[in-house]
């Protein structure tokens, strides 16, 4: 974590210009993940899988394939809890 670091904004080369970070890890629930992202696939756009997008304008979160079949796993796990939680309630 570097405090008060600035970053580039980076362009694509006609799609417009973006801040791009470089992704350390993800946690889900008070779950870190330890995601090994060397192997992720990467993306078309960034050409890495451990860079990400920050933009305040959308909701929408794009992950490399094996990297969000983890995190879904882990949600699902805490979806199921919740759910037969309120079963027995």
């Amino acid at each position: 974590h570097r405090r008060g670091s600035r970053e580039p904004m980076a362009s694509d080369g006609g799609e417009g210009s973006f801040y791009v970070l470089i992704l350390t890890n993800i946690s889900v629930g008070n779950s870190r993940l330890n995601i090994q992202f060397a192997g992720a696939q990467t993306t078309a756009l960034l050409g890495d899988a451990r860079s990400i997008i920050i933009d305040s304008g959308t909701s929408l979160t794009f992950l490399a394939k094996d990297v969000y079949g983890q995190v879904q796993m882990h949600a699902n796990v805490i979806t199921e809890r919740f759910y037969l939680l309120s079963k027995i309630a």
